[in-house]
């Protein structure tokens, strides 16, 4: 099946089996390992994307269902404002996610953001309840989310400037 959609802000067009997940179209057909393959039962959030701007968790979306969609993956988020704002504000919580949880927290910690630009405590950790690794201290990570929120708030007052 050829299906067509964007990715990280390109148009691409890919030949694939429709039930093949989009998970592995993803990390096999274009090269993105930032997402990875935990569960694979929509349980850990390792393989979060941003898909038209919702996290959605990619282990449990078959391809053919993507056909004209936005997809946006750790890859291409990286290169955006927001995801220097939270980055910022994890290296001031000193908040180092392993490997296999980070792209799926920053993705929904972006996605939390954007919907309330100052989350309480337990707002956050909703937002975060999808990812189950738990490689770094609660306290740390919330004050990595706050000072995230205060970059990103800062920001957008310098870019009104």
């Amino acid at each position: 099946m050829v299906i067509t959609f964007t990715l990280n802000g390109e148009n691409v067009t890919v030949d694939t089996p429709p039930e093949k997940r989009l998970i592995d179209l993803l990390r096999e057909d274009f090269k993105l390992y930032g997402l990875k393959s935990g569960c694979r039962v929509g349980q850990c959030g390792a393989c979060t994307i941003l898909l038209n701007g919702i996290t959605a968790l990619s282990c449990m979306i078959p391809a053919f269902t993507i056909k004209n969609n936005e997809i946006i993956t750790i890859e291409g988020f990286r290169k955006t404002e927001s995801f220097r704002d939270i980055q910022t504000g994890f290296e001031k919580a000193s908040c180092v996610p392993c490997g296999y949880c980070i792209s799926g927290k920053i993705l929904c910690i972006h996605a939390l953001l954007e919907e309330n630009p100052q989350p309480n405590d337990s707002e956050i950790l909703s937002a975060l309840t999808g990812n189950r690794c738990r490689c770094d201290d609660i306290h740390t990570i919330l004050n990595g989310v706050r000072y995230a929120a205060l970059e990103r708030e800062a920001r957008k007052h310098r870019d009104k400037t």
